[in-house]
């Protein structure tokens, strides 16, 4: 008689039925809590079944120490059996994930019976050690192994299956990848060139040239403006991405000095 063992995933939520509205367990800790606990009832189940000859515990003889044995022995191996099975996923995930297979089918499939070879085995051979077990340590752990491979690896499937995000791979719980919108170009917007030159010169004679900012320190006697002339301009002509200054030099007479 052996102890069957199933090791999933980890995921924070998956005792919730994958449903984060519902529980949470940001730290993580409740998953190995849960699977050591169970491991240690279902251990200790297996151990008094076997060496009472009966599944019902109330058929069990309570004074005898078979019985104790076999229940403390089992639940002791039970949580061992959890142990491994976690090193085991442990070790399983990041190797899987760097292969591109978070879960999904596939992922929960192969993390399931890799620990359920590890967990039933080990289960399987040492509970065939407790009273009225076989006593050969290695048929038990290879029947232990086997059993452990095929429930690991079916249960895995389907949780792995049904637990998928809707939109993600379903064999390999890879998420899709995101569109990747087009890449625009900025067309040039143009130079508006004006009318005459006429107007240009009737802007430039009504605009002035800012004095210079005072300085702070009152040693510097600030250069002073430069009033605009006849026949001497600038236009600035602001675009939307580059500013234009433009020099306009016409003379219609001498300047005097």
């Amino acid at each position: 008689m052996h102890k069957i063992l199933i090791i999933h995933r980890f995921i924070r939520y998956g005792y919730a039925l994958n449903n984060p509205l519902l529980y949470t367990d940001p730290s993580g800790e409740i998953i190995p809590l849960l699977i050591w606990g169970g491991a240690s009832l279902i251990g200790a189940y297996i151990g008094g079944a076997q060496a009472n000859g009966s599944w019902n515990p109330l058929k069990w003889n309570y004074k005898s120490s078979s019985t104790w044995i076999g229940i403390v022995g089992g639940a002791a191996i039970g949580v061992a059996s959890a142990g491994i099975g976690l090193a085991v996923t442990a070790a399983v995930v990041p190797a899987l994930t760097s292969l591109g297979i978070s879960d999904g089918i596939l992922g929960s499939s192969i993390t399931g019976l890799l620990s359920g070879v590890a967990a039933g085995g080990f289960s399987g051979g040492f509970t065939s050690l407790l009273p009225d077990g076989s006593g050969n340590f290695w048929v038990g752990f290879v029947n232990g192994a086997v059993m452990g491979a095929w429930t690991g690896g079916l249960m895995g499937a389907t949780l792995g299956g049904l637990m998928t995000p809707k939109g993600n791979n379903v064999w390999t719980g890879a998420a899709p990848r995101p569109a990747v919108s087009p890449v625009s170009t900025v067309q040039p917007a143009g130079i508006t060139m004006a009318e005459d030159a006429a107007t240009i010169k009737a802007e430039v004679l009504s605009s002035k040239i800012a004095s210079p900012t005072p300085s702070i320190n009152p040693s510097i006697t600030p250069a002073p403006s430069t009033p605009i002339k006849d026949g001497m301009g600038i236009v600035e002509l602001n675009l939307q991405a580059t500013k234009i200054h433009l020099i306009w030099l016409k003379c219609h007479k001498p300047l005097k000095e």
